[in-house]
């Protein structure tokens, strides 16, 4: 795992054609620049323990092979700062699974994780669909190729965004082999 600072990151991200939504409300999501309208979403599985088979998915339709690049939505930070005494349980269970990780507290940045880290990916990805309650707690997923978008919803979803139209061919064809077929199509 590297850790990679937001500036850093948001500028390797615009040199592939990915920058921070205009439009987007507190802590806009990253998007593709050229107004890709390529998107579609997935709901969680209803059975908790599918959860890690879903997010492996994912994750190996965006970057079989590839590293990837994990993003707090906004440049959030990775740890919610929550007090263990008095605030709200699933802060403190949240930041014991992202301690396991070695993520300085104060990180706010990108985490460059090559694809033999992929059970960290998928540990932290689960973690942010459990323990999410706002848009701050969104963990998107940036494929090296940075052709793939993939965010965690604290609304129970998956949002792919991807490049062209091609590209989300694939992307939704290699999720309905793993029998998880995206939600009926509507514009995201």
């Amino acid at each position: 795992m590297e850790l990679v600072e937001t500036g850093e990151f948001l500028q390797w991200a615009a040199e592939g054609g990915i920058v921070p939504d205009p439009h987007g409300r507190s802590g806009p999501p990253l998007t593709f620049g050229n107004g890709s309208p390529y998107a579609r979403r997935w709901i969680t599985p209803a059975a908790p323990f599918n959860l890690p088979g879903f997010a492996s998915c994912l994750l190996g339709s965006a970057a079989a092979q590839g590293s990837v690049y994990l993003f707090v939505r906004g440049g959030a930070p990775w740890f919610t700062g929550s007090d263990p005494a008095t605030g709200p349980e699933w802060e403190h269970l949240r930041d014991r699974v992202v301690g396991t990780l070695p993520i300085p507290r104060d990180f706010r940045g990108a985490l460059k994780m090559a694809s033999t880290e992929k059970d960290d990916v998928v540990l932290l990805m689960v973690t942010f669909w459990v323990y999410a309650w706002c848009v701050d707690d969104d963990l998107q997923v940036v494929a090296e190729g940075r052709d793939v978008i993939v965010q965690t919803s604290h609304h129970g979803e998956a949002i792919v965004r991807v490049s062209n139209l091609g590209r989300l061919e694939a992307f939704v064809a290699s999720m309905e082999e793993s029998d998880f077929p995206p939600q009926k199509e509507k514009s995201v």
